[in-house]
């Protein structure tokens, strides 16, 4: 019989494989790569920016080589703003090499040259930006231009709680 898979999503596929029981099992991983973050938004669930220790390049190898082993598929790469993790682009290449999909979760506000150079020759499945104001000539909204420019699929989010309500409608737009 023909398989049909409806949602042809880097996820969707993933979920199709996982719950058809194929001899393939995708392992999907979500990494909250920091916790530092350049925001300070009072409705986040971070509320210690003063992390001292982090992960480096070399502790990741060889868990990332196990999880390939084991199936690994997609990943979400997060934090904090895992932009500004040091090794951040070493690690994102490595499993980029591996031939993982790769998810960013970002508020944009830190992509820079040396980000989007490395997108463009490794660009990730898809990014997405939460945006916190309607400032259409800010980071975030800049940077969203750029990456759908490059080709790179963005999803745009909008965290509505009660001091970016206002913003709304203007973001929608």
């Amino acid at each position: 019989s023909e398989m049909c898979i409806r949602d042809r999503s880097i996820t969707g596929i993933s979920k199709y494989l996982r719950n058809n029981n194929l001899s393939y099992a995708p392992v999907l991983l979500t990494w909250d790569m920091t916790s530092r973050c350049n925001f300070a938004c009072p409705f986040c669930y971070i509320r210690d920016n003063s992390i001292t220790r982090e992960v480096r390049f070399e502790e990741t190898i060889q868990v990332i080589d196990g999880l390939v082993e084991a199936g690994l598929f997609e990943v979400y790469l997060s934090g904090g703003e895992c932009l500004l993790l040091d090794d951040f682009l070493k690690i994102y290449k490595y499993i980029k090499k591996k031939g993982v999909y790769v998810t960013i979760f970002t508020n944009a506000s830190v992509i820079s040259d040396e980000i989007l150079s490395c997108w463009k020759d490794f660009p990730p499945s898809s990014v997405e930006i939460t945006l916190y104001n309607d400032d259409y000539s800010s980071k975030p909204f800049c940077n969203i231009l750029k990456l759908q420019k490059m080709g790179i699929h963005v999803l745009p989010k909008f965290t509505m709680t009660k001091t970016t309500f206002k913003y709304y409608k203007k973001v929608k737009q």
